[in-house]
């Protein structure tokens, strides 16, 4: 997707940004993989005590893990 939409990017800044693609990659891997997966779990055991709190600690904990990279 990115590279489809690499043209508008450089029509609109002007150039490119190459850590674009290494954040596209981190990013989309965890949130599809493990956040979206855990989510769902939560969800579809809602009726089952102390199980969805584990798929929504580890959830919180891949968006942590997101973000991490951030924080230096």
């Amino acid at each position: 997707m990115m590279l489809l939409l690499l043209p508008i990017q450089v029509g609109f800044f002007h150039g490119i940004s190459l850590s674009a693609l290494t954040a596209n990659l981190w990013a989309v891997s965890i949130i599809s993989f493990i956040t979206i997966p855990a989510i769902l779990l939560a969800f579809l055991t809602t009726f089952i005590p102390f199980i969805p709190s584990f798929f929504w600690f580890l959830a919180d904990l891949s968006i942590g893990f997101l973000f991490s990279p951030l924080l230096f």
